[in-house]
């Protein structure tokens, strides 16, 4: 079979899969459960089976993926944890039996938009994601000298190395700098570099297509041996592939650049345990990378969710575990909801200010701090790392984060697009 032919059929095969994606749009302000009126419910789920009806006859049955993007111009809007909790629950025996069957759950939160406040909710068969994963990702590595999906798929990020050796040449001179031109602008220009080497590591630091891989959707040790199971070379070859990419997502388990939450609450009264160890690891983690002891450049977070082996957790559901983790990382970091929020105008030409103040007014005057997305996905890791379960807490960039369905579907699309251009 030619080239030209196994990529239509492997691309025919995507778009089919993605033809099982369940979208829900809707023109609402979003809720929190505490604010949201029981017109508000009961209008919400109208549409939502209205919606549903025609795309399938029954709820989903099988471990779901789901995306939710919110766009907020409230003055006083809801936080990004207190959203998903309300509206999971409404979907329940309409889109899904029971929320434990999300394996996969992302929210964006954007804050300006000329179309109002609206809210998208994407469904997706957690076994459909994780073949998309692994198709994507074969793209990207069938692909090296395409700079432009590896950048994509996180495998080749941007060098971060030169604006942090520009902050460190800057911390290395700073007390010559501050003699000669004072600490106002000591103050300013430490600041300004502190913010270039965040935005810049904050895509470095963020989990590639290649380790999501080997979380989430990891080849069975003999996952491509069809037809070949007589040669031992071959087992040999997969079972090594296998154990490195087990490696792999143990190491990213035990990485000192994430925050190590150890011990999930299996019963009742774990919890308030559970919150202090989640801030004493980001206290702990401020004081190991002291690079994001202050933020400056809006946030993310990805979080992997390890449960218990053979205990029901009492934060089973996704959205319960982030209501855990965002607050507690709010009070702690207290990261802007824009780069504008940490500029200082009085450092920027006179005729830039008042744009400045303009473009600042759009953003809700009553949210001050809060990460713009977060991802959790949940992890069948090797019980030998940790049988109590664990919860491990990454950075990311805030503002132009694409979740895993919008990553996937971006590669291979521009796959299919510039496939001709190399061989």
């Amino acid at each position: 079979m030619g080239k030209e032919i196994k990529d239509k059929l492997a691309y025919g095969r995507f778009q089919s899969r993605r033809r099982k994606v369940f979208i829900f749009m809707i023109d609402a302000p979003p809720r929190s459960k505490k604010s949201i009126s029981l017109d508000e419910k009961a209008e919400f789920q109208e549409q939502l089976r209205k919606a549903i009806s025609k795309f399938k006859s029954a709820p989903f049955s099988e471990s779901l993926a789901v995306a939710i993007t919110v766009t907020v111009n409230e003055k006083d809007p809801p936080h990004i944890h207190t959203i998903p909790k309300n509206y999971l629950d409404l979907c329940t025996g309409i889109v899904y039996n029971d929320d434990s069957q999300i394996e996969y759950l992302a929210i964006n939160y954007h804050m300006t938009d000329s179309r109002g406040p609206h809210m998208t909710f994407e469904f997706y068969p957690m076994v459909s994601l994780r073949q998309d994963l692994r198709f994507s990702y074969s793209i990207v590595t069938h692909s090296q000298r395409n700079k432009e999906l590896l950048r994509m798929a996180g495998e080749s990020p941007d060098d971060y190395d030169t604006p942090m050796e520009e902050l460190r040449r800057f911390q290395r001179h700073i007390t010559a700098t501050e003699k000669t031109h004072g600490k106002e602008v000591v103050d300013r220009l430490l600041t300004w570099y502190t913010k270039e080497a965040q935005e810049y590591a904050l895509r470095s630091i963020s989990l590639s297509l290649g380790v999501l891989e080997s979380l989430i959707a990891p080849k069975s040790k003999y996952a491509y041996l069809k037809g070949f199971t007589h040669s031992k070379v071959l087992k040999d070859i997969q079972a090594s592939n296998y154990k490195v990419g087990q490696g792999l997502a143990n190491a990213i388990l035990k990485s000192k650049i994430r925050m190590q939450v150890l011990a999930i609450p299996v019963k009742s009264g774990d919890g308030k345990q559970f919150r202090a160890e989640i801030k004493k690891q980001m206290k702990d983690f401020r004081l190991k990378v002291p690079l994001f002891s202050k933020l400056y450049s809006p946030v993310g977070l990805e979080v992997l969710f390890v449960p218990p082996a053979g205990e029901v957790s009492v934060v089973r559901d996704m959205d319960n575990v982030m209501r855990k983790i965002v607050p507690s990382f709010h009070e702690e970091f207290s990261p802007p909801i824009s780069s504008m929020h940490t500029t200082d105008l009085m450092s920027l030409p006179a005729d830039m200010r008042d744009r400045y103040r303009q473009w600042m007014s759009v953003f809700p005057k009553g949210l001050k701090s809060q990460v713009l997305n977060y991802e959790i996905f949940r992890v069948a890791a090797d019980r030998s790392l940790e049988t109590r379960g664990q919860v491990s807490i990454g950075l990311c960039e805030g503002q132009f984060k694409r979740n895993l369905l919008d990553k996937t579907q971006d590669i291979v699309e521009k796959w299919w697009e510039i496939r001709d251009d190399w061989s």
